[in-house]
């Protein structure tokens, strides 16, 4: 049976291009980089653009702010209007020694703000500390012998930590560049989604598997039971052989689960919603309710209770649509086709965006944004 229809689609925009990457903000606003290009835009129109030399990552920044980085400079700009709010310069250093190593400008692989202020990474493993109201920009620490890319930032305030997730790895960092753990994969692109949970655990996708780890964490180790039974594999095919699995405790629980989306999950207190071969809440290891919805990517949490689930359609050849699912039970309670045709038989998760923005929720795939009022 079909959920009853939810409230109906209120605007659409079409971008240019697919984005390169992108920024939500209060009242349905967003910033992406389109070809190049920054583009502010609002429910159902283009609000602004911003021409430039920009990093592949923007940083979302105190009040309706963005913060992005060309590789010389940092700039803050209002999201509702695109002006520069404010404009840094990293800072180069000046070697007195000529085998000094040659200078390499910063570019910004993955950020997060920490009590006011901004930490970036960039493809050097440098780690920036910017104050945009003091105006300085500095590197607190570089990881040894490390190059960067598709990195995610998080930062854990319950234990003053990061959690650093790159390249087939995760690991806990404190804010003086000190490794507590790194948790590897065997297979380098088989660890996604890290997000940190309460007790400072972090739940991570490593070899298919749904994976907690807790403080019990130390050293270097390899948590996945890789290679799963039924698998096709090499030996070669192994890229941390003989690894541990880690210190008894580390693994708070595991699962496997080869069609679960690698992208982060919606965390519920210390409850996680995940899109596998269906939508599934997931307390403390064990599955609490499964519903299938078609959903794809990361769900978000809806301002009445809800769970709000990108879907695939509900059956074959249907649209794009929005599913709103009771986060206790996991039964539907509407659902709001925002797509024009049908969906791709083949979508990346990462390529679809839910997000709810105050009153607005933004869907987006491909080129198209569409707005959904939400209602509380």
């Amino acid at each position: 049976m079909r959920p009853p229809a939810g409230p109906a689609v209120s605007a659409r925009l079409t971008l240019a291009e697919t984005p390169q990457a992108g920024v939500v903000l209060d009242e349905g606003r967003a910033v992406f980089l389109v070809g190049g290009v920054l583009v502010g835009v609002e429910p159902g129109a283009q609000a602004w653009t911003r021409r430039g030399t920009w990093d592949d990552t923007l940083v979302r920044g105190p009040g309706n702010t963005v913060l992005g980085t060309d590789g010389s400079t940092l700039r803050l700009l209002d999201a509702r209007t695109g002006d520069i709010v404010s404009m840094l310069e990293f800072p180069e250093p000046h070697f007195d020694d000529t085998d000094a190593p040659e200078w390499i400008p910063p570019h910004i692989q993955s950020g997060v703000e920490v009590g006011g202020v901004f930490w970036l990474v960039d493809q050097e493993a440098r780690f920036w500390v910017v104050d945009t109201a003091a105006g300085t920009v500095s590197v607190r620490f570089q990881l040894p012998d490390e190059a960067v890319d598709e990195s995610r930032l998080l930062y854990d305030a319950a234990s003053d930590t990061f959690v650093f997730e790159e390249w087939g790895q995760v690991r806990r960092l404190t804010l003086t560049g000190e490794t507590r753990w790194t948790a590897f994969s065997h297979d380098a692109l088989g660890l996604d989604g890290s997000v940190v949970l309460p007790g400072s655990e972090v739940f991570t996708l490593v070899d298919d598997e749904r994976t907690v780890l807790t403080d019990a964490c130390t050293g270097d180790f390899a948590p996945s039971h890789w290679p799963h039974p039924g698998e096709l594999y090499s030996k070669e095919d192994d890229e941390v052989p003989g690894m541990g699995r880690g210190a008894p405790g580390c693994v708070g629980s595991r699962a496997y689960d080869e069609y679960v989306d690698a992208v982060p999950p919606l965390v519920l207190g210390t409850s996680i919603v995940i899109n596998s071969d269906a939508t599934r809440r997931i307390d403390g290891g064990s599955v609490t309710w499964t519903t299938e919805v078609g959903g794809i990517g990361t769900p978000v949490a809806g301002p009445d209770g809800s769970v709000l689930v990108a879907s695939g359609g509900l059956d074959d050849f249907d649209p794009w649509t929005v599913v709103s699912l009771d986060a206790a039970t996991g039964a539907p309670r509407w659902a709001t086709p925002v797509g024009t045709g049908s969906s791709p038989f083949l979508v990346s998760a990462d390529e679809v965006l839910l997000a709810a923005t105050g009153d607005h929720l933004l869907f987006g795939y491909s080129t198209e944004l569409v707005w959904v009022p939400l209602q509380r």
